[in-house]
């Protein structure tokens, strides 16, 4: 009698204890919805100090690192423009047309520099795409009879940055 129900109890060992456990799989769908992204801001606000006669003779440069800081998941181009035609102290001018700007690391295209406007003026052509790049500005000028006669003061004019992609 033990032989026979050591024989039932293989038997159901082999019968439950062997059957495989039931696989059930379902699919999920990712997505990655990109959108354009494209922002300027810039803290860049230049001085040029005259102090010298040197000064006004040759002029000055002004390096500002990292003040224009561009956002853009895409190759993008860059203009920049005066509000005003002059840089204004009370009633005393001098024609922004006189400052050139020039943008040093975006990559692209090179642009040698550009004297500054009331029209935009292209300043990067296919810069590098990338989130939040720091750009660095050289801003000059050559000095001269623009800035001779005039009276001591802060000559003031805003510039606007505008990024754009094709």
């Amino acid at each position: 009698m033990k032989k026979i129900i050591f024989s039932i109890s293989l038997l159901a060992l082999v019968f439950f204890g062997g059957q495989a456990k039931a696989q059930l799989t379902g699919t999920a769908v990712l997505t990655a919805t990109l959108t354009d992204v494209i922002t300027v801001v810039s803290t860049s606000a230049p001085i040029f100090l005259f102090t010298t006669a040197d000064h006004y003779n040759n002029g000055l440069t002004v390096n500002e690192t990292g003040t224009l800081i561009v956002s853009s998941n895409m190759p993008f181009d860059l203009s920049v423009s005066s509000a005003t035609a002059n840089l204004a102290f009370l009633t005393n001018e001098i024609p922004v047309s006189n400052f050139t700007v020039q943008v040093t690391n975006a990559g692209g295209d090179a642009i040698s520099p550009v004297a500054l406007s009331t029209t935009p003026q292209q300043v990067v052509n296919e810069g590098t795409a990338g989130i939040l790049r720091a750009l660095n500005l050289t801003y000059a000028t050559a000095g001269g009879s623009a800035f001779i006669g005039k009276p001591a003061g802060a000559y003031v004019a805003t510039l606007t940055y505008t990024v754009s992609v094709d």
